[in-house]
């Protein structure tokens, strides 16, 4: 798998979850398949396979698992923002109608 790929799978994940969580059994899921990626692995792949390794490390630390949640959707979307939404041939106000009117200021 490419890290766009991945990158489709997680969204997809986010996106057709009732009600998406994060918690170790899922994380371990998300990095089997981070070890998947092949090719150039880019930063955000990079950084959230050293998030998995951390949380992995510090699993019974003071810190929530779920406190990641909403950085690694964030990250995520900031990858299709200006990432994933540039590899294509469509105008940056297409693109932005695409992940909605909150992000059209970025």
């Amino acid at each position: 798998m490419t890290s766009f790929q991945f990158c489709y799978w997680l969204q997809g994940y986010f996106e057709i979850a009732r009600n998406p969580c994060l918690d170790f059994r899922k994380l371990l899921f998300i990095k089997r398949r981070l070890a998947t990626v092949e090719g150039e692995r880019g930063a955000f792949i990079n950084w959230l396979s050293e998030v998995c390794d951390y949380i992995e490390r510090t699993r019974n630390c003071s810190v929530p698992i779920e406190e990641f949640f909403p950085l690694i959707q964030s990250s995520l979307s900031s990858v299709f923002l200006h990432v994933i939404d540039d590899s294509y041939e469509i105008d940056k106000e297409e693109r932005l109608k695409v992940h909605g009117a909150d992000l059209h200021d970025k």
